[in-house]
């Protein structure tokens, strides 16, 4: 008998083991289950909220690169106009040079064309210099604003 009560009880030790891990594995299940349950739909909402956040920055992107190019092309046109002026200025010079009677006729009158050609070349250069300052910072804007959209959304949480 002596023989068989050990093997009784390591028997019943061994079955309340088994249901004391078994219990503690349902409960270890249950809980994990419970928590991906959680965390699955702020998965999906995080992984939805980047998704969107995404394409807007796409369309933005699309938006500045409009906005540079209709820039580029004020500036060219500004440029084009410019240069147009500056060789109608040039012709018109050329003809005053042509006409001149002396020497010092001549030297004062290509002096008045180089003050005057120099004084329209700065005053384009300022005009298509702020110009590309505009476009700059008109591209450069819905950039900015969905930088600091991204870092409300996503950084400052984190932060928290």
């Amino acid at each position: 008998m002596t023989a068989q009560t050990p093997k009784f009880v390591s028997d019943a030790a061994i079955k309340a083991a088994a249901d004391a891990f078994a219990k503690g594995y349902d409960q270890l299940i249950a809980m994990s289950r419970e928590q991906v349950e959680k965390m699955f739909p702020a998965a999906v909402k995080s992984f939805d909220d980047v998704t969107a956040f995404q394409k807007d920055y796409i369309d933005t992107m699309v938006t500045a690169s409009t906005c540079m190019a209709k820039g580029y092309e004020t500036i060219a046109k500004q440029i084009f106009a410019f240069n147009q002026k500056a060789a109608e200025a040039s012709m018109a010079g050329a003809k005053a040079l042509v006409g001149c009677k002396t020497v010092q006729e001549a030297v004062e009158v290509q002096g008045d064309l180089a003050r005057k050609s120099l004084d329209q070349w700065l005053s384009e250069s300022t005009k298509i210099s702020e110009l590309t300052v505009k476009v700059a910072n008109e591209a450069i804007t819905p950039i900015n604003a969905k930088m600091t959209d991204a870092v409300e959304k996503f950084v400052k949480p984190m932060a928290a």
